[in-house]
């Protein structure tokens, strides 16, 4: 399954096909289906570009959900690391 979009940027026309910037892979069909389903053919969508490269393109720029659930996951380890140091200087 594929959307393919078309844009203009200071006269230069670009053709997307990302819906957003990190890939998202779907177990069921109908999902993937129900994500296409909120581009209809021929319809008008907004496109998020980079200025500095017009070419990068995506129809959504949010992060999704599993993007915070890293990140959070992230800071939890930098900060039990940072905990772990701290209490290691003290005991000394």
């Amino acid at each position: 399954m594929e959307v393919t979009y078309s844009y203009v940027v200071n006269g230069i026309g670009y053709t997307g096909k990302r819906i957003r910037f990190n890939r998202r892979q779907y177990v069921l069909k109908s999902r993937a289906q129900k994500e296409l389903d909120k581009y209809p053919v021929n319809s008008g969508v907004i496109v998020y570009f980079d200025p500095r490269k017009p070419a990068v393109a995506v129809l959504i720029r949010e992060a999704t959900d599993s993007t915070g659930l890293v990140v959070a996951g992230i800071a939890l380890f930098i900060f039990a690391v940072v905990i772990a140091l701290w209490s290691r200087t003290n005991s000394i």
